[in-house]
Formats: C-alpha cells, sequence, structure tokens
C-alpha cells in the first residue's frame, strides 16, 4: 500500500466529517428557516457519503492480511453502501426523486449518529493524515 493512499484516507476522513457537521447545521436551518439550506444539506450529505470511499479502501487494505473473506466482505458491503448512498442523494439534489423516496435509504441516527460519526471521523483523518506510527505498522502498508 501506498503512502499517498494513506494521505488520501485521512483528508477524505477531515472531509466527511466536515460535511457531516455541514448537513445537520443545515439540517437545522433548514428546518428553522427553509429553504436554500435543506438543498445545502442534501448536498453536503453526497459529499459526506463520497468521501468515506478512500477510508473503505484504506481499511480493506489494512485489514486484508487479517482475514481476507471478511475484509472482502466488509469492504464490499460497506463500498456498495456508499455508492447507494450517494446515488440516492445525488438523484435528490439533480430534482430526480423526491425526499420521501430517499429515506428507506437513509435511517436517521439522530445527534447521537452526528456526534460520533464526525469525532470517529476527525479522529481517523488526524491519524492517517499525521502517519501515526501506530498505523504506519499496521500489515500491508
Amino acid at each position: 500500500m501506498t503512502r499517498q493512499l494513506f494521505g488520501y484516507a485521512g483528508w477524505s476522513a477531515y472531509v466527511s466529517a466536515a460535511a457531516t457537521i455541514a448537513t445537520f447545521v443545515s439540517a437545522i436551518l433548514f428546518f428553522s428557516l427553509g429553504q436554500p439550506f435543506g438543498t445545502i444539506n442534501d448536498t453536503a450529505s453526497v459529499f459526506q457519503v463520497i468521501f468515506m470511499l478512500p477510508l473503505a479502501l484504506f481499511l480493506y487494505q489494512i485489514f486484508r492480511p487479517h482475514g481476507q473473506t471478511l475484509s472482502f466482505l466488509t469492504a464490499a458491503v460497506g463500498i456498495g453502501g456508499i455508492l447507494v448512498g450517494g446515488a440516492v442523494q445525488s438523484l435528490l439534489v439533480a430534482g430526480v426523486i423526491m425526499y420521501q423516496q430517499t429515506v428507506p435509504f437513509f435511517p436517521s441516527g439522530g445527534l447521537l449518529t452526528v456526534i460520533s460519526y464526525s469525532t470517529w471521523a476527525f479522529w481517523l483523518g488526524r491519524v492517517f493524515v499525521s502517519g501515526s506510527p501506530e498505523v504506519a505498522r499496521a500489515p500491508g502498508i
């Protein structure tokens, strides 16, 4: 695995976490003030999901030596979910589908999900960007 993927994973974690916060804030503003914050929320959600792709690929590379089948299945499910989520949100932003049609794809986890995911993604970004020795010693890096 290259250091380049390591850096991409770190920065994509930062961007995804920032988009998560933007999604949360714009949702509050949308329900308080209305448009254009709904569109901003939907657009930020696309970036939140799409920037998880490098993370999934990086984590697959790290865990592949420890369990090829399980790491492959986990990556396939995660990447599939990321692609479906990004596609559904993109269709919503483009006006091809309505919000009600997206609900089955995105069950809401509420405030706890926003806080926990953002915290995790910022931590992961910091670890990857800094080249933390613990992660750098992981097999396959």
